[in-house]
C-alpha cells in the first residue's frame, strides 16, 4: 500500500546566527550621560527609554527662548497700538503718511522677530526631547560602551553607547555545500594516502612534464593587436627623385584604396622620410581599416600588399599597436641589428645575413635599412683650362647653385602676402645629367663658355645614401614579420642559429631591438621570477599553517594550471 508524505532528511553542519537588523545608539545632542535604565542583554520594546542625557542646559535654552518671545511680543503689541494711533491721526491730518508707513514697517519687523522666536523655541524643545534616547525597534541590548557620568558628543563617528539587535526574527546561515565538498575532499585524500607511492610518482612526473613543456613550448610576447589602423611604408629604388617618389606613392595610394580584400578604406595621413643628404626613397602613410568582420584573420601579415604594387616599389604594411616597445620605426615589426666598427666589413656581411634570413621558413617580409647603392655625380674641373677662360671656381659653384639650388633672387609683396622669385632650371631638366652639358659659365670678360669645356662628369662611384649608427658604430637593421603559426621565440632562436652557422666574424655583433629585445630580456628573467614567486608563497603558507609539509601539498595543486598553460 503506497502512502504520500514527507521524508525526513537530516543534515548536520555548522551555522552562523546573524541578526536581520542592528541599530547603533548614538546621541543627537551632547552632554553628560546621567542614566542608563537598561542592562546589557535586556530585551527592550520599541519606544522604551534607553539612556538619559542631562536636560538642564537644554531646559535653560528653552526658557531663554520663551522669555525672548515674550519681550518681542510686548514690543509687537506696542507697535500695533502706535500704528492704530498714527492711522487715526493721519485721517484727521494731524500725522503724515510717512509716519504711518514707518510704523507699519516696524510692526512687520517685529512680526518677523516673533516668527524667529517661535522657531528658536521649537528647536530648543526638539533638543530637549533628544535628551531621552528611545528604542527604535524591538530587540536585545548589546554591550554598553559608555558609563553614566561621561560626557558624550552628538553625532560622533565612533562607537555608540550600545547597540540594539533584532532577534525576532533572526537569520541562520549554514555552509552545507562546503561541508559536502569537505567530505568529498576527505574521501579523495584517503584514497591518495592509501597509494602514497603512486601519488608521489604522479606528482613528480607532472612537475617534470610541466618544466619540460615550459622549456620546449613556443613562446611569444605581446599578441598582435587589431586596432583598425594600418601603417604602410613604400620603399622605392635608392636613386629615385622627389618627384618620382611622389608619383609612385600616388599610384600605391590608388591601389590601396581599391584593395578587394576590404582591409583598407582610404589613406588618412602621410609622412615622408627624408634622408640626411636630401634623397627621397621612402614614404610612410596610415590607412584606416574596415570592420573586423571584413578583414583577414591574420592582422600580423604586414606585407599583404595589393597586387601590382611591386611594379614601382615595395609596400610593407603592419597594424599599429597601442603598446609599443622601442621608438625605432621599421618596415616590418621585429628588428635585428648588425653593428661593426669597420663599415666595409659590415657592408660585406649584412647582405649575406639578409639573404640567409630570407631563406628561414618562419620569417616573412625580411628587409633591411641599408642604402649603399645611391648614384652620385662627381664633377672634376680643370683649373688651368678654367683659368685660361677667366673662370673662377666660385663662378662654377654659383652657376650650379643657380641651376639646382633654388636660389631666391627677389621678393615682391601684395596686399595679402609676399611672393618669392626662385631661379632654377625647369623641373624636367633637374633629373638628367644632360642638363650639366647645357649649362654655360660667365667669364671674367663678360662672355659665356660651356661648363663641359673644363668640367668632367663621372657617375661611376656608388655611395651610400645614409649610414645608420648604433652605439656610435655603423649598423644595419634587418626587420621581419612572422608567418602564421610561428612564435617570436622560435624566430629569435632560428636567427641566432643561422648567424652562428654562417661564421660571422666576432667584430660583427648582432642584437635584437624593440619588441624582440624586450622579449629576450623578459624570457631570461622569467624562471627566476617564477621561482621567487613559489618561494614567497611557500614562506607565507608555512607561516600561516605553521608547517613545512602542508605548503607543499597546496603548491602541488599548481601542476594542473601549469598543464593547461602549456
Amino acid at each position: 500500500m503506497s502512502k504520500t508524505g514527507d521524508v525526513p532528511i537530516c543534515l548536520r553542519g555548522i551555522g552562523t546566527v546573524q541578526a536581520l537588523n542592528s541599530v547603533e545608539v548614538h546621541p543627537q545632542v551632547g552632554g553628560v550621560l546621567i542614566d542608563v535604565p537598561v542592562r546589557e542583554g535586556q530585551d527592550v520594546r520599541k519606544g522604551d527609554t534607553l539612556a538619559v542625557i542631562d536636560p538642564r542646559p537644554y531646559k535653560a535654552a528653552l526658557d531663554k527662548a520663551q522669555a525672548q518671545r515674550q519681550q518681542d511680543q510686548a514690543q509687537l503689541d506696542n507697535s500695533r497700538a502706535d500704528l492704530t494711533r498714527y492711522s487715526s491721526l493721519a485721517r484727521s491730518d494731524f500725522a503724515s503718511r510717512q509716519q504711518v508707513e514707518t510704523q507699519q514697517s516696524t510692526v512687520a519687523r517685529f512680526q518677523g522677530v516673533i516668527a524667529a522666536d517661535d522657531a528658536a523655541i521649537e528647536d530648543a524643545q526638539l533638543n530637549l526631547g533628544f535628551c531621552v534616547l528611545h528604542a527604535s525597534m524591538d530587540g536585545r541590548v548589546g554591550l554598553r560602551r559608555v558609563d553614566p557620568g561621561n560626557l558624550i558628543q552628538a553625532n560622533s563617528t565612533g562607537p555608540g553607547i550600545f547597540s540594539v539587535v533584532q532577534i525576532r526574527p533572526i537569520a541562520l546561515v549554514f555552509t552545507l555545500p562546503f561541508d559536502a565538498m569537505l567530505r568529498f575532499y576527505e574521501r579523495t585524500l584517503d584514497i591518495a594516502l592509501w597509494f602514497q607511492f603512486v601519488t608521489l610518482l604522479v606528482f613528480l612526473i607532472t612537475v617534470a612534464s610541466t618544466v619540460g613543456l615550459f622549456i620546449i613550448i613556443p613562446k611569444g610576447f605581446f599578441p598582435v593587436q587589431d586596432t583598425g589602423i594600418i601603417i604602410g611604408i613604400t620603399d622605392a629604388a635608392q636613386d629615385v627623385s622627389f618627384q618620382g617618389m611622389q608619383r609612385l606613392q600616388q599610384r600605391v595610394n590608388a591601389l590601396v584604396g581599391q584593395d578587394p580584400g576590404g582591409r583598407r578604406r582610404h589613406v588618412v595621413g602621410r609622412r615622408r622620410q627624408r634622408r640626411a643628404d636630401g634623397e627621397q626613397r621612402a614614404d610612410v602613410y596610415h590607412a584606416e581599416a574596415l570592420s573586423r568582420a571584413q578583414r583577414e584573420r591574420h592582422p600580423d601579415r604586414g606585407a599583404a600588399q595589393p597586387e601590382d604594387a611591386g611594379r614601382w616599389g615595395d609596400l610593407f604594411m603592419q597594424p599599429t599597436q597601442d603598446v609599443g616597445v622601442g621608438g625605432r620605426l621599421s618596415r616590418t615589426q621585429y628588428q635585428y641589428t648588425l653593428s661593426d666598427p669597420n663599415g666595409d666589413e659590415l657592408n660585406t656581411w649584412a647582405p649575406q645575413v639578409l639573404d640567409k634570413l630570407r631563406s628561414l621558413p618562419g620569417l616573412a617580409d625580411v628587409t633591411s635599412d641599408a642604402a649603399g647603392a645611391g648614384l652620385t655625380a662627381t664633377l672634376t674641373y680643370d683649373k688651368d683650362e678654367a683659368a685660361r677662360f677667366g673662370v673662377q671656381p666660385g663662378m662654377i659653384d654659383a652657376t650650379l647653385d643657380d641651376a639646382f639650388g633654388q636660389r631666391q633672387v627677389t621678393q615682391y609683396f601684395t596686399n595679402l602676402k609676399a611672393y618669392y622669385v626662385i631661379l632654377e632650371v625647369t623641373p624636367g631638366q633637374q633629373g638628367t645629367l644632360d642638363t650639366l652639358r647645357q649649362l654655360y659659365v660667365r667669364t671674367a670678360s663678360g662672355g659665356t663658355v660651356p661648363l663641359s669645356t673644363f668640367v668632367r662628369i663621372d657617375t661611376a662611384p656608388v655611395q651610400p645614401l645614409v649610414v645608420n649608427h648604433q652605439s656610435q658604430f655603423p649598423s644595419v637593421t634587418i626587420s621581419y614579420n612572422l608567418k602564421p603559426g610561428t612564435a617570436l621565440g622560435d624566430s629569435v632562436t632560428a636567427i641566432q642559429q643561422a648567424t652562428a652557422a654562417m661564421g660571422v666574424p666576432s667584430t660583427v655583433t648582432g642584437a635584437f631591438q624593440g619588441t624582440a629585445q624586450a622579449f629576450q630580456s623578459s624570457l631570461s628573467s622569467q624562471p627566476l621570477l617564477i621561482l621567487a614567486a613559489l618561494v614567497a608563497v611557500y614562506i607565507i603558507l608555512g607561516i600561516l599553517y605553521e608547517s613545512y609539509i602542508l605548503p607543499l601539498t597546496i603548491l602541488s595543486t599548481l601542476r594542473s594550471p601549469g598543464w593547461e598553460r602549456c
